[in-house]
């Protein structure tokens, strides 16, 4: 038997009927009065920044650094480098050297070669209290000129001698091969402070000045003489003279300080640091009877201590 079929089409939908203007506003109205869904997620909002305040005075322009410190800093620090680092790089040869009768320092233009350019010398020197020997002794101490490497020398200075329990103190100058020559315009004692120069005054006719003072007194000496000279050393020495051709004894003279030593050679004049030096200990026998001081940092001054 033949179904029934449905008449209406698949596609057919059902038609609504139409609002009126006045059912639409009423739907409009109903729909704005329903309440917010609780579950939605609102944004939050961040609170404004406080507002700062700047006071006036803050506002100052900034003052301008003064380098007048730091730069004085940094010329202070130059100044320490250089004392330290300078004598580092200048430093000049030396050598020990031991002798049966000189004790102190000699400087000279080279250890190996010395060259003929030393044209002076000077020191200053307190002269000593001597210990009274029984036996008779000797010590003198003075400045000089060659010596060391030849047989010329210009020597001045003062000896402090025992002579059969007697004290005795004098000054003098010698060019050898001369006998030594008194100076008796100058009477010195103990304690005196004595200063004392040798400079070539006139090279071409080989001229050359002496001259020591003794300061405590004022009494003083000078005299130029015409000398060949080596030229090769400048000294600062304490010695025990010879006597009779022979190397006398050596009389306890405590201790003798030079000060002020200065030499000029080649044109220059430095002090004792300042030149390639030899550095004298006076020996008895290999026993050590007299020894000389590292030089003093101004490289001017040094002592010689009596050790026997």
């Amino acid at each position: 038997m033949e179904e029934s079929k449905d008449q209406s089409k698949p596609d057919d939908k059902e038609k609504e009927p139409v609002a009126t203007e006045k059912e639409a506003s009423e739907t409009v109205e109903k729909d704005s009065t329903e309440p917010i869904n609780s579950n939605l997620e609102v944004p939050e909002l961040i609170p404004p920044a406080p507002l700062i305040t700047i006071p006036p005075e803050s506002l100052e322009q900034p003052k301008k650094k003064n380098y007048k410190y730091e730069l004085v800093f940094v010329l202070a620090s130059l100044l320490v480098l250089a004392v330290i680092v300078y004598p580092l790089l200048t430093h000049m040869p030396s050598q020990a050297v031991s002798s049966s009768a000189w004790c102190g320092y000699s400087v000279s233009s080279s250890l190996q070669k010395p060259q003929p350019q030393v044209t002076s010398v000077s020191a200053s020197w307190t002269i000593p209290t001597i210990n009274l020997s029984l036996d008779t002794a000797y010590s003198a101490a003075w400045i000089g000129m060659g010596g060391q490497f030849d047989e010329t020398l210009i020597q001045v200075g003062t000896e402090h001698d025992s002579v059969v329990g007697q004290e005795t103190y004098s000054v003098w100058y010698e060019l050898l091969p001369r006998r030594p020559v008194t100076i008796s315009s100058i009477d010195v004692s103990p304690g005196d402070i004595v200063t004392a120069s040798i400079s070539l005054t006139d090279s071409a006719a080989n001229m050359w000045t002496i001259q020591i003072r003794d300061i405590t007194t004022g009494n003083s000496f000078q005299r130029s003489l015409v000398y060949d000279s080596s030229m090769l050393t400048a000294e600062w020495i304490v010695e025990r003279p010879l006597i009779g051709g022979r190397i006398s004894p050596l009389v306890d003279f405590g201790r003798i300080t030079f000060t002020g030593c200065s030499a000029t050679i080649n044109g220059v004049t430095g002090n004792v640091s300042s030149f390639p030096s030899s550095r004298f200990t006076m020996n008895n026998q290999n026993s050590d009877i007299a020894t000389a001081s590292q030089l003093a940092s101004s490289g001017t001054s040094f002592s010689v201590d009596y050790k026997a």
